[in-house]
């Protein structure tokens, strides 16, 4: 089955939630609490995947939403090039700051809660 390029990024990305969560749990000395938060990373993970997927499928319907032969050429034009450039790399925005919340909500959790 083929699979679109921004559903297999994100897909892909779940098993990093997991490193970067171990990666600041080590760095915040959490112990065994570590665990704890490396599974609660693969949830945050894909809360994150499904999120970005809906936003970068709002973008994308915009342009090729219903009807798209109705659009005017200049529409397709202006709105399609920065649309298919976002569609490109958003993925990759979304998989970082994702990566960047879970290490930084890791560390801050464990420094504050714990």
């Amino acid at each position: 089955m083929p699979v679109n390029h921004a559903d297999g990024t994100l897909f892909v990305s779940v098993i990093f939630y997991p490193f970067a969560a171990a990666k600041a749990g080590m760095e915040a000395q959490a112990g065994w609490i570590t665990i704890l938060v490396v599974a609660a990373s693969i949830l945050f993970g894909i809360a994150i995947n499904y999120a970005g997927r809906k936003v970068i499928y709002a973008g994308m319907d915009l342009l090729l939403g219903k009807n798209p032969d109705d659009r005017s050429k200049w529409f397709q034009w202006l709105v399609g090039g920065p649309a298919f450039v976002a569609y490109m790399v958003l993925p990759y925005a979304i998989i970082g700051a994702g990566l960047y919340a879970t290490w930084f909500g890791t560390i801050w959790a464990v420094r504050h809660l714990l």
